[in-house]
């Protein structure tokens, strides 16, 4: 006698197709309650601010000595301080976001990524890069990867205990745009203090810049919470940046500061959350097909609807069979038998029915 020995367990269950899932990695070191991971970009932010910083300090004794020593050596020595100046607000602007990324500024955050992406540009599309810029470029990009996507660093910023975590996004880009045009006024307003000691006009416009940047520092501040004044504000100076650009010379980043001017309105005003940060309900609202669709109002029926109905209900049917009647029985008065519906006579006795 033979046995089935089939296999007769039930096939496995398909199983669903895998995703992929980028792997990210966490040291789990935590230093004054920061992650190390952001440590380390901070470091890499602050290490080059710091450098050029002190450079362009350790440059300017020479620089004024320069300019004092002789007539012939004047506009050699101005040109030599602007630069040592832009140096130096350019270390000092490195060394403020490694700062503000260390509070777990989102507007710092947001900085990196603008420095970062232009010194790219520089590197990508300009001539002559050295060795050093391109591994400094890809060491930018190794940190903007690091604050865009380590989950330890992301929590800082949009984690629950994030001290930025309730302000919209759309806010914060409007913010760095504002921080960016602060930065580029503060350092016009010290070329122009530089350049007062040839003509006294300058030191007014350093002065007209100067406070220019000191009330959109408090503007800035003030978007962190729902002040609709300081909104209107920031976007009357952003519409009268705007007339000036297009009224004045379309020099070499134009673009750039173009793009800048209309990203502030264009944050404050346009984006459902910016707009909900301010008490504001949405631009544009989405209704679905069925609530657009208008609701058949009911119609009385017309004339020849009415006639027609009361001719259907009216008119007669066909003719129905006659009902089957029950014959009836009597019985004869003469014998008593008993006599049928029909019956003229009775069959018993033959005497007439009656």
């Amino acid at each position: 006698m033979s046995t089935d020995t089939s296999d007769t367990t039930p096939p496995e269950p398909a199983q669903p197709p895998q995703t992929l899932v980028l792997p990210t990695f966490r040291t789990n070191v935590d230093i004054d309650g920061r992650p190390l991971e952001l440590w380390a970009v901070v470091a890499l932010f602050a290490a080059p601010g710091i450098y050029l910083l002190q450079a362009s300090l350790r440059a300017l004794p020479d620089a004024f000595r320069y300019l004092t020593a002789s007539y012939s050596l004047h506009a050699l020595a101005f040109v030599l301080l602007m630069l040592i100046v832009l140096v130096g607000a350019l270390g000092a602007g490195l060394v403020a976001i490694g700062w503000l990324l260390q509070r777990g500024d989102r507007v710092g955050r947001g900085l990196a990524y603008v420095a970062v992406g232009s010194f790219t540009g520089m590197v990508i599309f300009g001539s002559n890069a050295t060795n050093g810029q391109v591994i400094a470029m890809l060491v930018g990009l190794a940190a903007v990867a690091v604050l865009a996507f380590a989950p330890a660093v992301v929590e800082v910023f949009t984690g629950p205990d994030a001290p930025q975590r309730d302000q919209p996004t759309s806010i914060v880009v409007a913010r760095v745009a504002l921080m960016i045009w602060l930065i580029l006024l503060a350092v016009a307003a010290i070329l122009d203090f530089c350049l007062a000691d040839y003509q006294g006009k300058f030191a007014a416009y350093g002065i007209f810049l100067a406070l220019i940047a000191l009330g959109g520092w408090r503007m800035y501040h003030q978007l962190t919470i729902p002040d609709s004044r300081a909104r209107l504000l920031v976007t009357a100076g952003a519409a009268v940046a705007l007339l000036f650009l297009l009224l004045g010379w379309h020099d070499t980043g134009f673009a750039l500061l173009f793009g800048l001017t209309v990203t502030i309105p264009i944050c404050l005003w346009v984006p459902t959350d910016a707009r909900a940060f301010y008490g504001q309900g949405p631009l544009i609202t989405a209704t679905s097909a069925a609530a657009a669709a208008p609701v058949a109002e009911p119609t009385a029926p017309s004339v020849a609807t009415t006639i027609a109905e009361s001719a259907r209900t009216t008119a007669p049917g066909p003719p129905s069979a006659p009902e089957p009647v029950a014959a009836t029985a009597s019985t004869c008065g003469a014998c008593g038998a008993e006599l049928h519906r029909d019956d003229r006579f009775c069959r018993s006795c033959g005497a007439a029915a009656g």
